[in-house]
């Protein structure tokens, strides 16, 4: 199951005192990728443990996806598509 926009904006909550402030048309991707770098922005000395804990509930960093995107289209390259 898809973690939904709102339950995405209230993962915040473990370092700021209140949710992600989201549009409904925004994307859960782009959501989380916010998310990340609101956690490095608000608390930098805690980032490592708080990726962790947005990694465990399902959410891909950016660089994450960056990594699979790079991977897709190599393979798609590697079978001649």
């Amino acid at each position: 199951m898809l973690p939904t926009l709102h339950s995405i904006a209230q993962l915040r909550t473990t370092w700021a005192p209140v949710p992600l402030p989201y549009k409904a048309q925004e994307s859960r991707r782009h959501l989380a990728e916010r998310l990340f770098k609101d956690a490095e922005r608000l608390a930098p000395a805690k980032s490592g443990g708080i990726t962790t804990h947005l990694l465990a509930e399902g959410l891909r960093s950016p660089a994450d996806r960056a990594i699979a995107e790079t991977r897709r289209i190599n393979r798609k390259k590697a079978h001649g598509e």
